[in-house]
């Protein structure tokens, strides 16, 4: 990571919390959001694109209308993104149910007659 995004503070607010823009990339970071806009499936792709039009001063209800998201979410993703850069735009682990795998049943002794 660049010395860029060891010191994290991009954000740029108007009119208190509700608008606003990530006011600077690093070209690190800025690449790194465009391989991931166009290799990464679904939702960290979304988010690298919500990342990116932030940069460009759109505002975070447009981009909300943009991608029929709320604006709730557009704001967290700027955030995380602020605060662990790229790396940030990605799902985390979640608990829940065990995938299924197959496990094969260990063979077990019959006694015969």
């Amino acid at each position: 990571m660049s010395d860029a995004g060891a010191n994290r503070n991009n954000l740029h607010r108007e009119q208190g919390a509700e608008l606003i823009y990530v006011s600077f990339l690093a070209k690190e970071d800025y690449e790194e959001l465009k391989m991931m806009k166009r290799k990464e499936i679904g939702r960290v792709s979304l988010r690298a694109q919500m990342v990116l039009l932030s940069a460009k001063h759109w505002a975070v209800p447009r981009i909300a209308d943009l991608f029929e998201i709320s604006p709730a979410t557009v704001r967290f993703w700027l955030r995380k993104f602020e605060k662990e850069g790229p790396k940030g735009l990605y799902d985390e682990n979640r608990s829940g149910r065990p995938s299924k795998e197959v496990h094969e049943k260990e063979p077990t002794l019959v006694e015969g007659s």
